[in-house]
């Protein structure tokens, strides 16, 4: 039999009234039931409808994105009848969770025709599209049918069947960046079921549809070996663990699997409580696998411990290993374990056995059992592939017919996935075609995984690829090196990420780049270090080497210069419930308590709960309102608005349910709205009180110096633009330099300093003798008091200085203000403050165009400053327009300080560049996808070493000008303007769109591939502002004046040396790809 529905054919023939699939609700109540006959037939009678559906051709994918339940399972069957590719998806549930960029990103890899779910989801799912401002990118089909009459109806009509090797596209679910598919025919999945499979089973599973082990295992097997499965829903496991036991016992399930995590679930305390196991008897059990992440053996032991007295086997309790490129299962019936030295395994040695209580420097492992039937498994050096001997450490090979033939749509990653392994003598061997990327090693014939050479991290059955989590940091606008962010997973299964910052004056928030990793991953990391630079290692081909990062770290050798830890405590008891606990308030309370959340004055977020913790609040509190009669409530209650809570806010939020039941949710939503309306009013109110608040009094006045000369303070130096203000500096004069880096060593500060010029290309022998003759550094921390600085250091560094250049700030467009304030506030008082004890001549600030906001006055004058606080509602914009007010008040009270307003600071005219930046990012979209907008907004970009240049040349003058200078670009120019130049001297091609249609196509296109991403929901908000700024220009007239009239003074490039200098830093930061390989060219430019 060739197909998995010729057996479905052969067992309906034999047993057609047996049961094949039961799906149960919360309460264990039968929702849906198919025999063999009646799923057969429903599959034909779907089958006959996707075949009549226009569009839908024989090899055509289509997304499968069913609520849990049987119908997605037989839309499955129902492709393959038709001849189509079934493509499963999990449904999002917002327009903007990490489910819906998934679904995007599949749905344009796999080349998808159509979405295929039921009527309320198709309406849902339309609902979210329109939520994220764009239409569906394909046809959402809701084939409902009556089973009865349709099916006996299509048993006749039915056209002969369309054979399609492939059964199903399998997408990992590890990538958000690019989905990966594998390619599953009907063959691999008839060759692993009857490889795993020693009798007919009956199985149980609470595991997602989508994912290979629920779907494979649970509902492809039983029709391959003509068995039966009892399903229900993993958010009902999650509510009621009991359930998955309860049904076992029940039904006599004969087989039943879970990652480890859902067995530690079972065992958290309360979870599973001896009164609801009444009667179970769980000897029907002949396996209950522990697969789909690292299994723990204390876990398997515990969990026996635990269960053994209802009859749960020990023999029964074992260990699998596979993946979906080999279908599903390479090994099982593991059992035991071994425990080996630590130091051997990392380095890759033959391992010496040991004792589990042996103490430390012990790492046990749980066997995964031995290969299943036809599966042959091999351990191989990972670059030679030459085979290794027992107990010796290597990657994990894999042969036999349950090989899938790769990815769909990547040719790159299914070479390196089946690359050919070499034999004992050098010679190719075709017969050990997988390379796992896994390591590994085998003791008396069964495997033991104990790592990833392709590092993939594993969290809850769940599979995330570092890359993915390092993009994600690199990408959320912080001042990270892109090449220096490591993530890996430890012995304990926490996930650990390492970030080295650009600035270490101006250090990123750890917390906000874990943050930024789940927006993006879906995954709270379990902790984020910044680190010193140079902590990640890299190999010899550039690569970032995690192993070896790794090492480092769990060895004390990383210097940690900022941490954040995902470490809420646990609830070690049960309270008895009191009378409070019994209403809607005491529900919520231990809906939080279940968390260990002691603290209800603190948003979920910031509590740094991971996404498993967060689910079970938000299923607790959906319960409670639903069962107070506010169901609107409870769906307009998400997971993003929930995390943004804290457990007194909703309190609060929710109270007009002690009032009334019928207009009490419609309140309890106003009063949301009115929280988040309050907590803007509260950062304007804020933002007024650091504005106006006067320079603290250190008592210290630096003494007259005379004649001699001071030096110049410099903040920022490790930044993107710190390293051209001192090399111009250095050339433009000769004093001495202090500079500001964070750090406690200064040596380790200068080798910083070195860094960032080198970064900007800026480093030459000459200016490397400059900077160790006239370039000292000070450790310390521009959001700290004082800089970090005991007092006898701040006297010290006030009576040197006699000069300031304040340039040091945290740029980013995602971050509130509250996060920024710190640095770009709190910084800049203190460069104020420093000015005023030194007694300097003069402080220069560099500030930004962005203390304008969004505003759409048509002409903004260098003498305004936006008094009014007017058109701020981001943090960038709202910190640099605090700063530069203080400043303005200084300069109003008396010191000399000038202000320089840049636009957007770009590539230098010798091609460095700043990934992070905004212009770049933006750009990088444009040509990978052949779009670009159309409108008349001014666009100032200029080379970060023509405004150094500049703007140094000018604070060498003694009279200060008038008023703060607008450094932007001589003639104007739009992002429209730009986009011709590079079609015109590099040969890209775009599509024009006004800006509302060119924000649906960024909607539409970007993915987390794409550095943009991270900006989508800030462009998204801010479309209609910009749209409102077309006619705004930059008036830069006392600028121009006072560089004219140097005779050093660098004019702007060229638009077209602009878009060179771009459009070429680009190509070699691999950002896009030459013109002849660009994705999404079109044959000439188009305006829509």
């Amino acid at each position: 039999m060739d197909s998995i529905f010729d057996l479905l054919e052969h067992w309906t023939c034999l047993q057609p009234d047996k049961v094949l699939f039961e799906f149960r609700d919360r309460l264990g109540q039968t929702s849906a039931r198919h025999t063999y006959r009646t799923f057969h037939a429903r599959t034909l009678a779907l089958a006959a409808r996707l075949m009549a559906t226009p569009g839908l051709a024989p090899g055509a994918r289509v997304l499968l994105a069913h609520p849990a339940g049987l119908e997605g399972v037989a839309a499955l069957l129902a492709c393959a009848r038709a001849g189509m590719i079934g493509v499963p998806v999990a449904l999002p549930r917002t327009a903007g969770d990490t489910a819906m960029r998934r679904l995007r990103a599949i749905g344009e890899n796999c080349g998808a025709a159509a979405l295929l779910t039921d009527d309320a989801h198709a309406a849902r799912l339309a609902q979210l599209f329109a939520a994220a401002g764009t239409a569906p990118p394909w046809p959402l089909l809701a084939l409902a049918l009556d089973d009865g009459a349709a099916a006996q109806e299509m048993q006749v009509s039915v056209p002969p069947a369309r054979h399609e090797p492939l059964l199903f596209l399998q997408y990992t679910s590890g990538s958000t960046g690019l989905p990966r598919g594998v390619m599953v025919s009907h063959q691999n999945v008839i060759a692993n079921a009857r490889a795993t499979l020693d009798h007919v089973p009956t199985g149980v599973s609470w595991l997602p549809q989508h994912h290979d082990m629920g779907l494979i295992g649970y509902y492809l097997f039983p029709i391959v070996s003509g068995g039966c499965n009892y399903g229900f829903a993993p958010v009902d496991f999650l509510r009621r663990p009991a359930l998955w036991l309860r049904m076992i016992s029940e039904v006599g399930a004969t087989y039943s699997s879970s990652p480890n995590f859902g067995f530690d679930y079972c065992l958290r305390e309360g979870k599973v409580p001896d009164a609801e196991l009444d009667g179970v008897d769980l000897s029907c059990l002949r396996v209950l696998m522990n697969a789909g992440e690292p299994a723990r053996p204390d876990t398997i032991r515990r969990f026996h411990h635990r269960f053994a007295r209802f009859g749960l086997a020990r023999g029964a309790c074992t260990v699998a290993y596979g993946l979906a490129e080999n279908t599903l299962n390479v090994t099982h019936g593991g059992c035991g374990s071994v425990a080996v030295l630590r130091d051997a395994r990392a380095g890759m040695s033959t391992l010496a056995l040991a004792k589990a209580d042996d103490g430390t420097g012990i790492v046990e492992y749980a066997s995964c059992g031995k290969p299943v039937a036809g599966v042959e498994v091999r351990i191989c050096a990972p670059d030679s592939g030459r085979p290794l001997a027992e107990l010796e450490v290597g990657e994990v090979r894999v042969g036999g017919p349950c090989v899938t033939s790769g990815y769909w749509n990547n040719a790159v990653a299914t070479r390196a996935l089946l690359g050919e392994a070499v034999d004992e003598k050098g010679g190719a061997n075709h017969a050990w075609p997988l390379r796992t990327g896994d390591l590994g090693f085998l003791h008396q014939g069964q495997l033991y995984v104990c790592g990833r050479s392709k590092d993939m991290l594993i969290i809850c059955g769940a599979n995330f690829f570092p890359d993915d989590l390092e993009q994600a940091v690199a990408a959320s606008g912080a001042a990270v090196r892109p090449r220096g962010i490591c993530a890996f997973q430890c012995d304990d299964g926490g996930v650990t990420v390492l970030a080295e910052p650009q600035r270490t004056e101006a250090l990123p928030d750890p917390a906000a780049l874990a943050l930024a990793i789940r927006a993006v991953c879906g995954l709270l990391p379990d902790q984020l270090h910044v680190v010193a630079p140079g902590t990640v290692a890299m190999t010899t081909s550039g690569k970032i080497a995690r192993a070896e990062t790794r090492a480092l770290f769990e060895a004390g050798k990383a210097e940690r210069l900022a941490s954040w830890r995902n470490d809420a405590p646990s609830l070690t008891q049960q309270e008895e419930p009191d009378a409070d606990q019994r209403n809607w308030r005491g529900a919520v309370r231990r809906a939080f308590a279940r968390q260990g959340i002691a603290s209800d004055g603190v948003a979920l977020a910031d509590l740094g709960i991971d996404s498993l913790a967060l689910a079970e609040i938000q299923m607790e509190l959906e319960q409670v309102l639903r069962g107070f009669g506010s169901g609107a409530l409870a769906e307009a209650l998400d997971a993003p608005l929930l995390q943004r809570l804290s457990q007194r806010s909703l309190l609060s939020a929710l109270a007009p349910l002690d009032y009334s039941h019928d207009g009490g949710a419609d309140a309890a939503m106003a009063a949301l709205a009115q929280l988040r309306a309050s907590l803007d009013d509260a950062i304007a109110v804020r933002m007024q009180e650091d504005r106006a608040r006067p320079l603290p009094d250190t008592d210290y006045r630096a003494p007259p110096t005379g004649t001699a000369r001071r030096a110049i303070l410099l903040t920022g130096v490790t930044g993107f633009f710190g390293p051209f203000l001192l090399d111009e500096l250095l050339r433009q004069g000769d004093d001495e330099l202090v500079v500001l880096v964070r750090t406690a060593d200064p040596l380790a500060a200068m080798a910083r300093v070195e860094a960032a010029l080198r970064h900007a290309r800026l480093l030459t022998p000459s200016l490397q003798a400059q900077l160790r003759a006239r370039v000292r550094a000070v450790c310390g921390d521009l959001a700290q008091p004082l800089w970090g600085l005991e007092l006898a250091q701040w006297r010290a560094l006030a009576a040197s200085v006699g000069e300031v250049f304040h340039n040091g700030a945290c740029v980013n467009y995602v971050m509130t203000y509250e996060a920024m304030r710190a640095t770009n506030v709190e910084g800049t008082r203190t460069a104020l403050l420093l000015a005023r004890d030194s007694g300097a001549r003069c402080l220069h600030l560099v500030s930004s165009t962005f203390i304008f906001g969004w505003s759409a006055k048509g002409v903004l004058l260098e003498l305004d400053c936006n008094a009014g606080m007017e058109a701020l509602d981001f943090g960038y914009a709202q910190s640099k327009w605090v700063a530069e007010q203080q400043a303005l008040a200084a300069r109003a009270g008396g010191m000399d300080v000038r202000i320089y307003r840049p636009a957007l600071i770009s590539v230098s005219t010798q091609g460095a560049g700043d990934d992070n930046d905004v212009a770049l990012r933006m750009l990088a979209f444009m040509i990978r996808h052949g779009i670009a907008v159309d409108t008349p907004n001014q666009l100032s970009i200029v080379a970060a070493d023509v405004i150094a240049h500049n703007i140094v040349a000018i604070a060498r003058q003694v009279h200060a000008p008038a008023t703060p200078l607008h450094v932007t670009a001589d003639r104007y120019y739009s992002m429209t303007a730009l986009t011709r130049v590079i079609e015109r001297d590099f040969g890209y091609r775009f599509r024009y769109y006004d800006i509302p249609r060119f924000i649906d196509q960024l909607n539409l296109r970007c993915s987390a591939s794409d550095p943009v991403y991270p900006l989508l929901d800030f462009f998204n908000r801010s479309a209609g502002k910009i749209a409102a700024m077309q006619l705004k220009r930059y008036s830069s007239s006392a600028y121009r004046q006072a560089r004219d009239s140097l005779p050093g003074g660098r004019a702007d490039p060229t638009l077209e040396q602009t878009a060179s200098y771009l459009v070429r830093y680009l190509l070699e930061q691999g950002m896009i790809a030459p013109f002849r390989a660009a994705v999404g060219a079109e044959a000439g430019a188009v305006r829509d």
